[in-house]
């Protein structure tokens, strides 16, 4: 039975979900319909039982009817003939005129044809009879002889009346015998038509019952697994098929389990990566750090030589006579200064990517390094006849947070390119404004060519100078970078902008220092910030030195 069940259960779920559709609803109704159809057809048959009794009932009635008016008849007649009144003929005259109405009726109604023959019979019996009370009604007022017979006549009459009664009896025996045998028939029929209306009331609830075990098994449970199944692959949890059946839901399940599997998969390949990738960003640190250790240390042991060169080049410019010794001299002095130069950015590169810089964050008036920054640039402007001019007076008390060796170095960068990269006659223009709350915005303007669109992405790149190197203008292409990276660690940013009448922009926004707290910091000394981590603004250390 268990087995049977569960071969059931197998072969509906192997069904398409339309047809599962199909049978979940249409069993159950079609099952009901064929239950209401037979409760239908028994309730016929049970009407067609009662009228065959209320017409056994109304044949039994009209025998009674005749029977009845034959009795009158014959007493009516009689008492004619002993009181010679014609008012005890009335009941005779009703008889002839009832009597054939009432049989041609019981002819249409009578079916068995036992009955039939009988009514034939009596029919006859009852036209004798008649005929027999006429001539007794007729011999009332005759003489002596015709009396005589009306002796003879009387028992004549008397023996068709019994022969008539007889029929009759048997008649009304025979309906009792059918009212009997349909009363009982219409009582089998009503108990059969009960039968099958809880039959069908059983029938429909056993289908409506099978139908929601099939839903329920074959399809509810199935999705409720499908979805903690759904569950545990967001998870990330290993997902395993459930007997997988061969319609929708049991493919949809097939697909998770190959999908938990690829999902496995691919997480094995991503850690192996992720390994990989840690593997190796590892080891480039590990290159980093040996490059800039490199560099720091080889930065020092040119600068030591370089520093000894230029100070005999300036003791034989003290002591050079002819004006050929000096220009020798000179550019011995540009190109070593030149060289100390590049290697002072090299070694600061490296100390920032080594996380090595020391900076000392504290509040400046922003118009007072600007015009520092400015009256040092200025010799520079001066050889190419550029003019550089510090804007917007009116911000005196505007301070930034930065360190001011470092601030400055960045703004000497900025205007040495402003100044090497401008037309003769030019101008720059050195502005500040608060940004917002937080920042302040420093800008170098000046009226150069501009950066072309297309090689803007490699302005802050290490010694990509953007195709200047083919010029006359000097440069290491490593200011630029510098700059940025230093902004970067004073917690601020650097950015170029082309301007729309010509030139060039470079912002540099820094955090914004309120007076009463660059006060306080400045009782106080500021604070020392070390660069800890490679590209990233060091934690404040106000105990530092």
């Amino acid at each position: 039975m268990i087995r049977s069940h569960r071969s059931i259960l197998r072969r509906f779920e192997d069904l398409p979900l339309k047809i599962k559709g199909v049978i979940v609803v249409a069993g159950p109704l079609m099952l009901i319909m064929s239950a209401l159809a037979l409760v239908f057809l028994a309730d016929r048959q049970s009407t067609i039982a009662d009228n065959q009794v209320r017409l056994t009932l109304a044949i039994q009635s009209d025998i009674q009817e005749i029977h009845a008016h034959i009795a009158e008849a014959a007493t009516g007649v009689r008492g004619y003939l002993l009181t010679g009144n014609k008012t005890w003929l009335a009941p005779y005259e009703r008889a002839k005129t009832a009597l054939p109405t009432v049989i041609a009726r019981m002819g249409q109604q009578l079916a068995d044809p036992e009955q039939k023959q009988r009514l034939s019979k009596v029919r006859i019996m009852i036209d004798k009879k008649l005929a027999s009370l006429e001539r007794l009604r007729a011999v009332a007022s005759a003489d002596a002889l015709a009396r005589q017979e009306l002796a003879g006549l009387l028992t004549g009459s008397k023996k068709d009346l019994d022969i008539l009664r007889a029929e009759i009896d048997a008649m009304v025996k025979r309906e009792a015998e059918l009212l009997a045998l349909r009363t009982n028939d219409a009582d089998q029929v009503r108990t059969l038509s009960r039968g099958l209306l809880v039959a069908a009331a059983l029938l429909g609830l056993t289908g409506s019952l099978a139908a929601v075990a099939l839903f329920s098994k074959g399809i509810v449970r199935r999705v409720h697994a499908l979805e903690g199944m759904a569950h545990r692959l967001a998870h990330g949890e290993r997902v395993g098929a459930l007997d997988p059946a061969k319609d929708e839901i049991g493919h949809l399940e097939q697909a998770l389990q190959n999908a938990s599997t690829l999902l496995k998969k691919r997480e094995h390949e991503l850690r192996q990566s992720e390994r990989n990738l840690i593997a190796a960003r590892e080891e480039a640190l590990r290159a980093s750090q040996a490059k800039s250790e490199f560099l720091s240390r080889m930065s020092h042991e040119l600068r030591t030589p370089l520093n000894s060169i230029l100070g005999f080049a300036q003791l034989l410019e003290l002591d050079a006579k002819d004006e050929v010794a000096r220009d020798n001299i000179e550019q011995i002095l540009r190109a070593g200064r030149h060289l100390l130069t590049l290697i002072g950015d090299v070694l600061d590169l490296a100390r920032i990517e080594a996380g090595r810089m020391d900076l000392t964050i504290e509040p400046h008036l922003v118009p007072e390094i600007l015009t520092e920054a400015a009256t040092l640039a200025r010799p520079l402007a001066q050889a190419r006849q550029i003019r550089i001019d510090v804007s917007n007076p009116s911000g005196a008390d505007l301070t930034a947070l930065a360190d001011r060796r470092r601030l400055l170095q960045i703004l000497l960068n900025l205007l040495s390119n402003a100044v090497k990269y401008n037309h003769e006659s030019g101008h720059v223009v050195l502005a500040f404004r608060p940004l917002d709350e937080t920042l302040v915005r420093i800008t170098v303007l000046d009226s150069g060519p501009g950066i072309p669109p297309e090689r803007a992405a490699g302005l802050f790149l290490d010694f990509d100078r953007l195709g200047a190197e083919r010029s006359v203008v000097e440069g290491s292409g490593l200011g630029l970078a510098l700059s940025r990276q230093l902004a970067d660690a004073m917690g601020g940013s650097l950015a170029h902008d082309n301007r729309r009448e010509g030139g060039s922009a470079f912002h540099l926004d820094l955090p914004l220092a309120k007076r009463h707290q660059s006060e306080a910091d400045g009782r106080t000394g500021g604070k020392h910030v070390s660069l800890m981590v490679e590209g990233q603004w060091p934690e404040a250390n106000a105990d530092a030195p």
